[in-house]
């Protein structure tokens, strides 16, 4: 596997109201826009397969993830590639 790349996908999702609801009531037209950010582990022609949550990779250690959504295609609204930072640790010990 290659690596995966950081992204932020913003898409659309359905939702209901909690509990019973009258039919004869007003209903919205319109879907929840959502944004999941994590690492694209499959671009499909389907579906986009996202993991917010991986595991460092070591020696002897499968690559693991948490968290994994699966969003179809067609609820994609746009997805933006984002810069991957890891700070510099410093060795010495910091005074509180």
């Amino acid at each position: 596997m290659t690596d995966p790349k950081l992204v932020l996908i913003e898409w659309e999702d359905s939702h209901s109201p909690v509990g019973w609801q009258q039919i004869d009531g007003t209903f919205e037209d319109r879907a929840l826009v959502c944004r999941s950010v994590g690492w694209l582990m499959l671009d499909g022609e389907r579906a986009k397969v996202l993991a917010p949550h991986l595991n460092t990779a070591e020696s002897g250690v499968p690559l693991q993830g948490s968290g994994i959504i699966t969003i179809p295609v067609g609820a994609v609204l746009r997805v933006v590639p984002l810069t991957e930072t890891i700070p510099q640790v410093s060795a010495e010990p910091t005074a509180s």
